[in-house]
């Protein structure tokens, strides 16, 4: 079995995937990696939960963009997953995507992993919104080039700073509004974050379409999701796997590169 995992700034994402079936997700607040017992027991209620042991798991591929974590991860997987093999994409396991950032080390690995599962997945060119802590919007063109994106702060986060940086709003939770035209303060922030990213991330795609040759197909992922989806209307598919797709791609290429390496090498002696 292959658990690839996706660590985010809010959360880490954990997908199971049996043969070839979908997979078993669940997640874990990324600051409680930092503790191993509650970890030790997240795990073992998920193997119970969702009925497979822990030495049945053969490849582990990371996914990350909290690197200051990794290392802690991984030293808890090793001790839970004494059988399998760890990997980190990015570093053990190359993502074929070309990517053309001015500084291409600055570009997340799940941004790159995105835009492999849109490439092999659903075609190209293509717009990926992913709601995460951060709402990016990335681009990948019809040669299947990483061109860029574009990054504004997620709906938390934004709900956050209302209250953090005023004295009057209050601190509103992710409940979505009824309607645009809000009537009590609760109600008029929630319409200003849900209606305003709508209309934020709809005109961003329509932007972004006017620089992009052909017709690019537009893609919605991210935990997020569920939340922002009524009020985003440009936005042509929803994948909510499409990171952990697009590490069971990589992985899988590598895979395949590694044997077929290994099959030349036989074939020369």
């Amino acid at each position: 079995m292959l658990l690839v995992i996706d660590i985010g700034n809010t959360s880490i994402t954990f997908g199971l995937k049996r043969n070839k079936k979908s997979f078993t997700v669940w997640r874990l607040p990324t600051k409680q990696i930092c503790k191993p017992a509650i970890f030790k027991k997240f795990i073992s209620e998920q193997s119970n939960k969702f009925r497979f042991k822990l030495s049945q798991i053969d490849h582990i591929v990371i996914c990350s963009v909290v690197p200051s974590i990794d290392h802690i991860l991984k030293k808890q997987l090793k001790k839970n997953f004494s059988s399998a093999k760890i990997a980190v994409l990015g570093k053990d396991i190359n993502i074929p995507i070309k990517n053309k950032y001015t500084y291409p080390e600055q570009v997340g690995k799940d941004r790159l992993a995105n835009a492999l599962a849109a490439k092999q997945l659903y075609g190209l060119p293509a717009i990926i919104v992913d709601f995460g802590t951060a709402i990016t919007v990335d681009v990948v063109s019809g040669k299947g080039e990483y061109l860029g994106g574009v990054i504004t702060p997620g709906i938390t986060i934004s709900l956050n700073a209302l209250y953090e940086k005023t004295d009057l709003l209050p601190l509103v939770n992710s409940k979505k509004p009824r309607q645009i035209l809000g009537k009590t303060t609760s109600n008029s922030v929630r319409s200003g974050i849900f209606y305003g990213f709508g209309y934020l991330v709809d005109g961003i795609i329509s932007a972004l379409k006017k620089e992009i040759s052909g017709a690019p197909v537009v893609l919605g992922t991210g935990g997020g999701l569920a939340l922002v989806r009524p009020f985003c209307k440009k936005i042509d598919k929803y994948d909510a796997m499409l990171t952990l797709h697009g590490i069971e791609i990589a992985f899988n290429l590598s895979n395949l590169n590694e044997k077929g390496h290994n099959k030349a090498k036989k074939s020369k002696k």
